[in-house]
């Protein structure tokens, strides 16, 4: 996979407010590593941010999803 492909996956978990953004996982499905996705994921973040100024505010606005069964 890409970087790009990398970075949109970061951009969605980050929209979604899944935690933590990049897990060892991806790293290992993927064979990108965070630091090496972190400045084409920053770029397509600002991007998002400036088409959709208010949709990331109006998600922070809700309750994060749970981590796990016990946050249920």
């Amino acid at each position: 996979p890409s970087l790009l492909a990398a970075a949109i996956v970061a951009a969605s978990r980050k929209a979604l407010h899944v935690e933590p953004l990049w897990r060892p996982e991806l790293s290992a499905l993927t064979g990108v590593k965070e630091a090496d996705m972190l400045p084409v994921f920053e770029h397509l973040w600002a991007h998002y941010v400036k088409t959709f100024p208010n949709a990331h505010q109006k998600r922070a606005e809700k309750k994060p999803s749970p981590k796990g069964v016990n946050d249920l």
